[in-house]
């Protein structure tokens, strides 16, 4: 038998609700803000951008650092690989693993030996 919710103090807002109630901030002001030079910035507008790929390198050793793919595409064998290799990073996290896809494992390793002691 599914157990109902108690003491609900608000909705949660939808998608939209939230997307109208943010006041954007030019993705420009948040890439200079967080150290990307304007040659590794591809705007698409004021408020959406890519980063090339050279960003990651040059920022690979910053400890508090994760850098993530985005996969723009949605085909059923995009998304299918998508979910595949995160599930497998996760399972890799969780059993005390470094993922494979990790580009600077040695920030991870630096990061877990201060979290142990």
């Amino acid at each position: 038998m599914p157990h109902k919710l108690k003491n609900i103090l608000a909705r949660v807002p939808s998608d939209i609700d939230i997307a109208q109630a943010a006041t954007p901030i030019p993705v420009n002001t948040i890439a200079a803000e967080a150290g990307i030079l304007p040659d590794e910035l591809e705007l698409y507008g004021k408020y959406k951008a890519k980063v090339h790929l050279s960003l990651r390198d040059r920022l690979k050793d910053v400890p508090n650092l994760v850098c993530s793919a985005h996969v723009g595409g949605l085909s059923h064998e995009s998304i299918r690989r998508m979910t595949v290799s995160a599930t497998d990073s996760v399972l890799a996290v969780l059993a005390g693993e470094i993922p494979a896809t990790v580009i600077n494992p040695d920030v991870l390793r630096t990061n877990r030996a201060r979290s142990a002691s």
